[in-house]
């Protein structure tokens, strides 16, 4: 019963990480880059001159059963990603102040 009384005393702080767990919307891993490339045409500017590279090229790369995957996205699918990649990024705060709150649980339990 004791348990149960201290348990209580951090439900506001548990409410709060579960709602913020409920907003969190989706997430993904890996990372984006912007890529420039040349091409293979041999009348390109490109191949001179790096600032006429061709690009930008967005680049989504992450781990998939242990390998990396990548894959080419539109400027509009990088910047969903990108924000997708910031909501993992606040999952992972909300996780580790759920795992800080329940050792504060136990410790705190007689």
């Amino acid at each position: 019963m004791e348990v149960i009384s201290q348990v209580k005393n951090f439900e506001k702080e548990l409410s709060r990480l579960q709602n913020r767990l409920a907003n969190t919307g989706f997430i993904c891993l890996g990372s984006i880059n912007e890529v420039y490339t040349v091409c293979g045409s041999r009348y390109c500017g490109c191949k001179k001159d790096k600032s006429k590279s061709h690009g930008p090229y967005y680049l989504w790369t992450r781990k998939v059963k242990g390998k990396t995957k990548s894959k080419y996205l539109s400027k509009k699918q990088a910047d969903v990603c990108l924000q997708f990649l910031k909501n993992h990024e606040k999952l992972m705060v909300v996780i580790e102040n759920l795992k800080k709150l329940s050792e504060n649980v136990i410790e705190n339990s007689k």
